[in-house]
């Protein structure tokens, strides 16, 4: 007796089962045991409320830091009333010189870079950091930079 196996029937079985496998395993229901965080208990705390900064000469750009402590894994938004151009792909558009959003360590300290230019020399930039977007109560704090 000869017997012939047919590897597209094969192939289309093993398929099958491996996709039902896929679909029970990954459609199982895990629950997690995390308590939701009050917007009132979120606290927000930048280090410093004022920094003296003064620019490297010769430098196109520079950085400084912001040091601040918030809740741990917690978000935190950023923006500025300060901005600088940002060309790219032939488009110009104005940036915060802090922008984005950063989540602090398990230990709830973090850091911010603040981008700074030679044209903010003689200017007093303001930096502000919020916990959330969009909820009535969220935690707020600021920073104003001299540059010199």
């Amino acid at each position: 007796m000869n017997y012939r196996y047919n590897t597209s029937t094969t192939f289309l079985i093993l398929a099958m089962i491996l996709f039902l496998t896929l679909l029970f395993v990954s459609c199982t229901k895990q629950e997690y045991d995390i308590e939701p965080r009050i917007a009132e208990e979120v606290y927000l705390n930048i280090i410093e409320d004022t920094i003296e900064f003064k620019y490297p000469q010769g430098l196109p750009s520079s950085y400084i830091f912001v040091d601040y402590e918030s809740d741990s894994m917690q978000r935190v938004f950023w923006t500025s009333p300060d901005s600088f151009a940002s060309t790219v792909y032939g488009w110009s558009e104005l940036e915060p010189v802090a922008g984005m959003s950063t989540y602090t360590r398990p230990d709830g300290t973090a850091r911010q870079g603040v981008y700074i230019m030679p044209e903010f020399i003689g200017k007093t930039l303001k930096v502000v950091a919020f916990t959330n977007e969009t909820a009535k109560f969220n935690a707020r704090d600021s920073i104003f930079i001299h540059v010199q």
